[in-house]
């Protein structure tokens, strides 16, 4: 968590890329997303994890002398503040407040993939109907969430949104949790119809065919036209806030990736001060990470307690498959 936030005076988030070394040893990083994605700073992280070399007495090999660069002596800064004193103050105090406020919980599932490849499912479906079935648990209801899907495969692609709330998935919810004559097999054809709509909407969302961004762009023309804007931009659904803001850590870029040095996965805060933010890695076949952030200062959320929930879900569908 100290890794995202610092004390507001030794993070840059103007830098794409931080490395963070920490007195015992401990190196976080933190990844700003403007020029890039997940995957280009999750992808180094990984190739440095694999590479990293220790001696048998756990010290760092010494560098061989033909990579070691010796830098220039630095030079210290003299910046003129004048007239921004109180500008410096007030974004320091704002900082703080925002890093005070975020609360952080990792936690394990104690099984991965390989189950729930058993059951001939998608395992970022199943994950993702765990989080709605966590969500659904503490509040009643389902509510618009985002999951990041990478276009990474068009040249200058980024990502697109896929929206795995659906139909099937909040029938599937409501089974789960409110209709209490709802037999396993009726469960279990309801969980699966939700999955194959999230995975559905995911593969389109990885080949160009989601409607996000299509429409963002939109927006962002005629707002710089300074058109009129249509009446599907005036509907207030269409701009409803991300309670749940979701994304899959990627792993195992390359054949060099060895899951006793995997990157435990990464965090973000979230987006909505009343929401969650849901970081998942998948680590091999049998480890699945969660990372849940929320808003301290929110009174209808809570990051111990989603986390709970979202084990509670995981067991819980297992137990239904078995």
């Amino acid at each position: 968590m100290f890794s995202m936030t610092g004390q507001g005076t030794n993070r840059y988030f103007d830098k794409a890329l931080q490395y963070i070394s920490y007195a015992n040893g401990k190196i976080g990083v933190n990844a700003e997303h403007a020029c890039s994605d997940a995957t280009m700073p999750g992808r180094i992280w990984e190739y440095i994890l694999a590479k990293e070399q220790y001696n048998e007495d756990g010290s760092v090999p010494k560098a061989p002398e033909a990579i070691v660069q010796k830098l220039q002596t630095p030079t210290k800064l003299e910046w003129d503040l004048c007239d921004v004193e109180n500008e410096i103050t007030e974004s320091l105090e704002h900082f703080k407040k925002l890093a005070n406020g975020f609360v952080s919980k990792s936690v394990f599932a104690d099984y991965g993939k390989g189950f729930i490849k058993t059951k001939r499912l998608s395992p970022d479906g199943y994950i993702q109907m765990a989080i709605q079935l966590a969500y659904f648990k503490l509040n009643g209801k389902c509510v618009k969430t985002y999951e990041s899907a990478s276009t990474r495969m068009f040249a200058d692609g980024r990502t697109e949104t896929i929206r795995p709330v659906t139909e099937s998935s909040v029938a599937w919810c409501k089974a789960m949790s409110l209709m209490k004559g709802t037999t396993r097999e009726q469960k279990i054809l309801l969980l699966k119809r939700a999955i194959n709509a999230q995975t559905k909407l995911k593969n389109e969302a990885v080949v160009g065919l989601g409607w996000d961004r299509h429409m963002f762009g939109l927006f962002a023309c005629c707002k710089e036209l300074q058109m009129e804007l249509p009446s599907v931009f005036k509907n207030k659904y269409m701009f409803m806030p991300d309670v749940l803001s979701t994304s899959q850590t990627p792993t195992k870029y390359t054949d060099i990736w060895k899951q006793e040095k995997s990157c435990l996965g990464g965090g973000f805060a979230a987006v909505n001060p009343n929401g969650y933010g849901v970081s998942y890695i998948i680590v091999g076949e049998d480890l699945i990470l969660f990372h849940v952030s929320a808003n301290k200062y929110s009174e209808e959320t809570s990051a111990h307690k989603m986390t709970d929930a979202i084990m509670d879900s995981m067991n819980e569908i297992r137990d239904l498959l078995n």
